[in-house]
């Protein structure tokens, strides 16, 4: 009888002590009921030159977490990674370590996968920072960041015209008033875009021509 007491006190005593054990959370990747998520989010393009030092991004819809950083199927530090105010940026240092070429860049964040086809290159070719195709926020002026290396814009246009005080290029950021865009919708509440054309002219005779897609109702 004694015995089994011992064996029972034993009992209660290591009970008690398992109670008082302390739990470690750990960060986990991002998940839904059936597991861990692996589709992809995000599939898009991205240009970047070694000649500049600002960090290339693509937007997202949200801010996101994220988890893991592969370059052509091998595994980078996240630390070369940032989100913030709905984009995904990319440490230019990092970019610029690698050689010329084209790389295929895969992110896991919190919504998926993000699969980025990056082309990497050594010249001075003006060329859009992040994206061309842009979401209107209304009242809100567009800014696009276009690396021209010192030259401006020879022109802008777009169908039915925009006046030179509807916009301005300053420290590589063309800037669009809203009230173009306003006035857009006004005429044509089921418009749904705004394509610009953009001349930089380079190298003297070289000019580059690139479009802008403003997206008015998503």
């Amino acid at each position: 009888m004694k015995k089994i007491l011992l064996i029972l006190m034993l009992v209660i005593l290591l009970q008690g002590c398992n109670s008082n054990t302390t739990t470690t959370t750990t960060t986990t990747l991002p998940t839904t009921d059936s597991g861990y998520i692996t589709e992809d989010y995000l599939t898009l393009n991205l240009y970047h030159n070694v000649n500049v030092d600002h960090d290339p991004f693509i937007e997202t819809s949200s801010t996101l977490n994220l988890y893991e950083f592969k370059v052509d199927g091998n595994e980078i530090a996240v630390s070369n990674l940032s989100s913030t105010s709905n984009k995904i940026f990319i440490n230019h240092a990092y970019l610029n370590s690698l050689a010329p070429g084209n790389y295929n860049l895969r992110v896991l964040t919190t919504l998926g996968y993000v699969n980025i086809s990056l082309e990497l290159v050594n010249d001075f070719k003006p060329y859009i920072i992040g994206t061309n195709n842009i979401n209107y926020q209304e009242n809100q002026d567009v800014e696009v960041i276009i690396e021209t290396f010192g030259k401006g814009i020879s022109s802008i246009s777009t169908t039915g015209g925009i006046e030179t005080n509807q916009y301005s290029f300053n420290n590589r950021t063309l800037t669009i008033n809203h009230e173009f865009f306003d006035d857009k919708i006004t005429e044509n509440p089921d418009r749904t875009n705004v394509i610009f054309m953009i001349a930089i002219t380079y190298n003297e005779s070289d000019t580059l021509i690139t479009a802008i897609n403003v997206i008015l109702n998503d």
